[in-house]
């Protein structure tokens, strides 16, 4: 295990020089490492992509003055690394200690954002899970690391749909591959089962957003990665 999931805090410098101050676990459920209450690598990955999007225009309007939503936010560092392009972010788990670490997260660095537009909110995947006034209301929803788990493909599909915008509605999301398989075939496997809820490919921009990513990592990342099954983003939409 990264001895970093361990820490109590983690400081991560965004690409505009603002650092963000992490709290990782709870006082009262002990140590970091569990799912949600510390920063993982795709987290880490993800969050530094979105810091640099000012390098690439096209990539930058997924997120630029839109209503941006995350799933399986944890620490809330992604979202809080988003707040400064959209116009409003809604970080969600369905995990309620994972929720009120990303509210103190959020509490923590408003310093750090030129506007307080961060909400956080727990919920659960799947149709019945989302909050009737969040349908349709969402410009675009990001995440990382969502899809180990094959059985909640279809729930991670149906929330997606749900809360997207018709016509103008982006997905973008990071996996890590994981020991024993790779990350291309976990994809793929999910974006077949996603398929019902009218979400397609964006080829141009899933390149695009895979080139940033690969400019955005040091040689001993690039080994790690591709030791542990390699790393991806796609670019979804409705």
């Amino acid at each position: 295990m990264n001895p970093c999931y361990n820490l109590p805090t983690r400081r991560v410098a965004q690409g505009n020089g603002v650092v963000l101050t992490i709290t990782q676990a709870s006082t009262s459920q002990g140590m970091a490492g569990r799912t949600g209450v510390a920063v993982w690598n795709s987290c880490i990955l993800l969050s530094r992509w979105i810091s640099n999007l000012a390098a690439s225009p096209q990539l930058l309007s997924l997120f630029q003055g839109r209503d941006v939503l995350e799933l399986g936010c944890g620490t809330g560092l992604a979202s809080l690394v988003s707040a400064p392009l959209a116009n409003s972010v809604l970080a969600t788990d369905g995990n309620a200690e994972v929720v009120e670490l990303a509210k103190r997260n959020s509490e923590k660095n408003l310093n750090a954002r030129p506007k307080d537009n961060v909400k956080v909110a727990e919920m659960k995947w799947g149709t019945m899970g989302v909050p009737v006034e969040l349908y349709s209301t969402v410009d675009t929803v990001f995440g990382s690391d969502l899809t180990y788990n094959s059985g909640s493909w279809r729930a991670l599909g149906e929330t997606i749909g749900a809360v997207l915008r018709p016509n103008n509605g982006k997905v973008v999301y990071l996996a890590t591959g994981h020991d024993g398989f790779k990350v291309q075939g976990e994809l793929d496997g999910f974006l077949s089962v996603i398929s019902g809820e009218g979400l397609k490919l964006n080829q141009p921009l899933t390149d695009a957003a895979n080139q940033l990513l690969g400019r955005l990592l040091s040689q001993e990342e690039r080994a790690l990665l591709a030791s542990t099954g390699g790393a991806r983003i796609v670019v979804l939409e409705l």
